[in-house]
């Protein structure tokens, strides 16, 4: 009870104060301006009947069309800007569909020119190591085994472990007369070899 009876002293002194500036405001606004206005206009029309008869017709005559005019003012001032932004945000969301498309356009030809230019590396690098195997076998068929274990180890994905010893030093193989059994599974004719050494 003792803080909703402070919340109220504050809210009832709180208003108090803003009535006691409204008052002040007001006051200043009669004593600065409304009261030497009306004092002018009784000396004008003390001096000048006909005219201020005039200015007092004519503008209680004309308070309706300026009204109307200021209000078919901000009706218009507020039709377009709303038609304004409306139009702001459908042009912007064309244009950034439009955009888009143009990216995916590009992000998809660039996609198909990698598959592309990766197809031909492999293809390259394939075709290298079975003309190396042919040259390093010296047979037709036993190059042609080598170099299509040696591809189906060498492409799989994720690659082995080993990855790092697919590449096969045909001169080694030549010179040694047994092959290492790290060679054995990459080279065709290793177990032949072996048998005829044991």
């Amino acid at each position: 009870m003792a803080l909703d009876e402070k919340t109220k002293q504050g809210m009832e002194s709180g208003l108090e104060h803003a009535v006691r500036i409204v008052r002040t405001r007001i006051s200043q606004f009669e004593q600065n301006i409304l009261l030497p206005c009306m004092e002018s206009s009784r000396q004008f029309a003390y001096r000048r009947p006909i005219a201020a008869i005039l200015v007092s017709v004519f503008s209680l005559l004309s308070l309706l069309p300026v009204a109307s005019f200021m209000g078919f003012v901000i009706l218009v001032t507020a039709t377009f800007v709303s038609i304004g932004l409306g139009s702001a945000l459908i042009a912007s969301t064309l244009l950034i569909v439009v955009a888009g498309g143009v990216l995916a356009s590009i992000l998809g030809t660039l996609l198909v020119a990698s598959i592309l230019v990766t197809g031909a590396v492999v293809t390259v690098f394939v075709t290298f190591r079975l003309v190396r195997h042919l040259a390093s076998q010296g047979d037709l068929k036993q190059g042609v085994v080598g170099w299509a274990r040696e591809t189906r180890i060498g492409l799989r994905w994720p690659a082995p472990e080993s990855a790092g010893s697919l590449v096969i030093n045909h001169d080694q193989v030549k010179k040694e007369p047994s092959v290492p059994s790290s060679l054995e599974e990459w080279h065709p004719m290793s177990n032949g070899s072996g048998d005829r050494d044991s």
